[in-house]
């Protein structure tokens, strides 16, 4: 066996282990949700799903307010407010599996932590796409999970 076959397998295994709407869109642990939706019963899904997607838009609204401005332009990033929204987004994923996106928002913590201005305005972008799309996401593998 070849390290190429050892790697597409371990590849196919991540797949069959995510659901993803695409690659700007975040990743989901199926089984993770299936776990989440089977301990709260199914009647209470469509509850869950409407606080998660009011939360995730508050996070996104709340970290949009903080992010840094273009070069030189007042006010300057609000450290404090993207350290804490990166905390609740941090949370958030990880309830639901969306790993990737949390490893983001690790990332946006830690880059908030530094004062890096450049890691965030690197960084935030493509957490806030996804953040975008996550709603959708959990509705859609809501809709396939048996809970």
């Amino acid at each position: 066996m070849s390290d190429d076959d050892g790697g597409n397998r371990a590849a196919e295994r991540r797949r069959s282990n995510a659901f993803s709407i695409s690659a700007a869109a975040p990743s989901l642990r199926v089984a993770r949700l299936d776990q989440l939706f089977a301990a709260i019963g199914a009647e209470a899904v469509p509850e869950l799903l409407a606080r998660l997607t009011e939360d995730l838009a508050e996070v996104d609204r709340r970290l949009a307010a903080a992010l840094p401005r273009p070069p030189a332009r007042p006010p300057g990033p609000d450290w404090a407010e993207i350290r804490a929204q990166a905390h609740v987004l941090i949370a958030l994923t990880g309830t639901v599996g969306a790993d990737g996106l949390r490893r983001g928002a690790e990332r946006l913590h830690a880059a908030a932590c530094a004062r890096d201005g450049a890691a965030i305005r690197r960084i935030a972008p493509g957490i806030r796409r996804q953040l975008a799309a996550l709603p959708g996401l959990l509705r859609a593998a809501a809709a396939g999970c048996p809970a």
